[in-house]
């Protein structure tokens, strides 16, 4: 009885046109929600990326400035770490031999280091980081690599994936009941004549159906 009931229930216009809005909302809610997700995350990577820029521009001035005390810049590094937001900072400078010659922040344990490397800013382990040559004519060439700790930004996108799930969840929730008012709403005029032509009897043809139009008659 209940099975029949269930069938007849699934078999109506109503039902599908429910079924077929819920999909449509689910699907337009969630391709919306992971291109804002990878907007966000190419946002926070640009910041990430334009920091690290400006570390380097800050290092080349204190390289200037230091050149060639070594010592003193490694604690001038050792204090921007301790100043600086993101976590697990770090800041290298080397000859174009390769040597290291100043060092301060956190110790990675990255590749050793080559002149090769001088590429954009690019993940390595799980540091975020920027190679660089110091561009000064009075100097000998120097390359700096600049990083830090990107947990950062993977805590920020979980974050905001955790927010996207539950945004979903509320959608999904909330999607039957819409999409049944709507369907109810789009399928109540041929309910009505539906129900008027099975009242309709070979004496009554001459019946109006009740709508808003004066003129609607069942032909």
């Amino acid at each position: 009885m209940l099975s029949d009931h269930y069938k007849k229930l699934t078999a109506t216009i109503r039902f599908r046109l429910m079924l077929l809005m819920i999909a449509v909302v689910f699907a337009l809610a969630a391709v919306t929600m992971f291109g804002v997700r990878q907007v966000y995350h190419g946002k926070l990577m640009d910041a990430f990326d334009q920091g690290l820029s400006a570390d380097a521009e800050r290092l080349t001035k204190e390289i200037r400035d230091s050149y060639p005390d070594w010592r003193r810049l490694d604690q001038i590094i050792d204090e921007i770490e301790r100043a600086h937001l993101v976590p697990k900072w770090f800041a290298e400078v080397y000859d174009a031999a390769g040597r290291k010659l100043a060092a301060g922040g956190f110790r990675p344990q990255l590749g050793v280091f080559t002149t090769t490397d001088l590429t954009a800013p690019h993940d390595e382990k799980s540091f975020r980081l920027i190679v660089a040559r110091l561009e000064e004519p009075s100097l000998p060439p120097l390359y700096m690599r600049i990083g830090g700790d990107r947990q950062s930004l993977e805590d920020d996108l979980r974050l905001r994936d955790q927010a996207t799930m539950v945004r979903l969840l509320v959608i999904l929730l909330l999607a039957p009941v819409g999409g049944y008012i709507l369907a109810r709403r789009a399928t109540r005029p041929i309910a009505k004549i539906i129900a008027a032509a099975a009242r309709l009897e070979p004496s009554r043809l001459h019946e109006r159906l009740r709508s808003a139009y004066p003129a609607a008659r069942l032909v």
